[in-house]
């Protein structure tokens, strides 16, 4: 190999060192909030009583907030290009419940899914915009 093809990839190789360990943070966020948001709006259905009407709605509230948590977290660890971090770690954390969906569902509908995945990253860019523009709390 010459010198410019080992130097690619070596860059290539900082530039995706740079993304792993803040996208996996963002994703696991992502998952916390997002199963804590479950517990918390199951125990609202049982003690309110709220039909099966109100499933979907609640799947989609956390859905967003759990794409908003994860791109939040991802682009504020990065602290760079938080449209882009954000969008990639909502759609991954989308691609996994939608993979665990089809997994245990055994059908895939594709219509939702893809709806789905839209939310989750639009929900990310949001929070990747938010978490690069969210500073420490210093003023100079």
């Amino acid at each position: 190999m010459d010198k410019t093809a080992k130097t690619e990839e070596r860059t290539w190789l900082v530039r995706a060192k740079a993304y792993v360990k803040p996208v996996l943070a963002g994703l696991l966020a992502g998952v916390a909030f997002a199963l804590l948001l479950l517990l918390l709006f199951a125990a609202a259905m049982a003690a309110m009583h709220l039909t099966l009407a109100a499933v979907p709605w609640l799947a989609r509230i956390v859905s967003a907030a759990g794409g908003f948590m994860a791109g939040f977290f991802a682009a504020k660890s990065r602290k760079k290009r938080g449209l882009m971090t954000g969008g990639f770690t909502g759609l991954l954390l989308g691609g996994c419940v939608l993979l665990a969906g089809v997994c245990f569902s055994g059908g895939f509908p594709v219509m939702q899914g893809l709806s789905k995945l839209l939310l989750y990253a639009a929900a990310g860019m949001l929070g990747g915009v938010l978490g690069v523009g969210s500073g420490s709390g210093k003023r100079r």
